[in-house]
């Protein structure tokens, strides 16, 4: 897929370039998290409220691991 993103030179650095996301790609990632959001939900259908805390709370100890490291 070409024209999610766009590239220039760098102004202050011949060497390197800037990227940027453009319209189509933003409308692109858009359509993902949509989808990946209910896709989710209905795996989640019919959880219970405490099961759904559990995971939240497993989940965020988990990015605070990662976060320190291991």
């Amino acid at each position: 897929m070409r024209g999610f993103i766009e590239r220039q030179p760098d102004p202050a650095d011949a060497r390197a370039q800037l990227v940027r996301v453009t319209r189509e790609g933003k409308l692109a990632i858009r359509e993902l998290w949509k989808a990946r959001t209910t896709a989710v939900a209905a795996l989640m259908e019919g959880w219970e409220p405490a099961d759904i805390e559990h995971l939240a709370d497993g989940l965020t100890a988990f990015a605070e691991a990662i976060k320190k490291g291991g």
